[in-house]
């Protein structure tokens, strides 16, 4: 997991489209939250937010080792990392990313539980091959989390850091001034459009760097003579780079749309899935259907995601939500229009509405009208949502 990978972003990830080839990236998987916590949490469990209800960032490891139930972690009756230990896999967990902890629940299953407190992507790389070699002699399900795109995991700048960035953002002050003169913007403007510029170009470095230490462990798996393997790579959600959420809500569906490559040793190529609608708990269920039949048939009912990788199973919509500070927010989208929509949470529970807004593919926002067939589809399938989520209603 890459974090903050968007789908725009994958583009830029030369070693990574290589290894897995340009037409096993997916470009229509979508997150289904839209930050960290959550999103592990629907990888580990194939379930909604609303259906696990690990949101909250609170947790007992930093208060008190007595105050579980008043805190957030994942109850299910099966993780990602417990199905594959029984079924003889040695797991392991890799993250530098401080909520993910056992308080969480998110040690169920796992061998390796290691928190990589400062590790950037090439120490998280040695830590997968060094389990590999390890237990070269057992089948592994590694989960490793690559930090570096979200924030300086060190501390500080290295000069590795630097490596990737373009030579035009070394005046970038000189050039944003030659190319804003003609644009007469305000000072708010103009600081603006300068940040975005720096950043964009920042992401980008960032996220080429963890391509280029990646590299290294995909010369490695080349060399590996595996039996079987399936190897993914997703963002857990996009990063916010210029007007990359033009609504300006929580959830936005260039956010939730994230990054997401596949290899396969027994499916070769996927381009037919190329467009095809997916989420992250679909992951989990695909996952078990690929390695267990007899698994997804006794656990499939048990998920809200649906084998959509490695069967001919096809989504209308995605949907995302974010359950956060007092506020319930959903995102429905149907490729060519989706549903953004706000409640009020008051003790725990749904309280009341507070907008609904419509919008095309390319974000524009459109008036209502109840006789546009996609919205009325949209409402529908959030009345369902609504109905059936484990979060309760005032």
């Amino acid at each position: 997991m890459l974090d903050g990978l968007s789908n725009y972003l994958s583009k830029f990830l030369v070693n990574s489209n290589n290894f897995f080839s340009t037409s096993n990236r997916l470009e229509n998987m979508f997150s289904n939250a839209p930050w960290t916590l959550p999103t592990f949490s629907n990888l580990l469990t194939g379930m909604y937010t609303s259906s696990h209800l690990n949101y909250e960032p609170v947790s007992f490891y930093s208060n008190s080792f007595f105050q579980k139930n008043n805190s957030s972690f994942i109850n299910s009756d099966l993780t990602l990392f417990e199905f594959f230990k029984k079924n003889d896999f040695v797991t392991g967990c890799y993250s530098p990313y401080n909520r993910i902890n056992p308080t969480y629940n998110f040690d169920k299953g796992v061998d390796i539980f290691k928190f990589c407190k400062d590790e950037s992507a090439d120490e998280i790389v040695d830590n997968i091959i060094s389990q590999i070699e390890m237990f070269d002699n057992s089948s592994n399900f590694i989960f490793a989390h690559l930090f570096d795109v979200h924030h300086n995991v060190k501390g500080f700048k290295r000069l590795s850091d630097y490596v990737k960035f373009p030579e035009d953002n070394i005046n970038y002050e000189k050039k944003i001034g030659i190319q804003v003169q003609k644009k007469f913007m305000s000072k708010l403007d103009l600081f603006l459009y300068t940040k975005n510029f720096y950043e964009e170009k920042e992401t980008i470095s960032d996220i080429q760097y963890c391509d280029f230490r990646l590299n290294n462990l995909y010369n490695y798996l080349q060399r590996k003579k595996f039996d079987d393997f399936t190897i993914l790579m997703l963002g857990d959600h996009g990063t916010r780079i210029k007007n990359s959420n033009i609504t300006g809500n929580v959830l936005g569906k260039n956010h939730q749309n994230i990054g997401f490559f596949i290899k396969d040793k027994k499916y070769k190529s996927f381009v037919k899935k190329k467009n095809n609608l997916m989420e992250t708990i679909d992951i989990f269920p695909s996952l078990i259907s690929r390695y267990s039949n007899k698994g997804y048939q006794e656990l499939k009912n048990k998920f809200d995601g649906k084998n959509t990788i490695f069967s001919n199973i096809k989504k209308n919509y995605t949907l995302s939500e974010s359950v956060y500070d007092n506020e319930f927010n959903s995102l429905i989208n149907l490729k060519d229009n989706y549903l953004y929509s706000s409640y009020r949470m008051k003790d725990g529970a749904l309280d009341s509405n507070k907008s609904f807004e419509f919008y095309d593919k390319k974000e524009r926002r459109i008036p209502f009208n109840n006789k546009n067939l996609n919205l009325r589809k949209l409402k529908l399938i959030e009345k369902n949502h609504l109905k059936n989520m484990k979060i309760k209603k005032n």
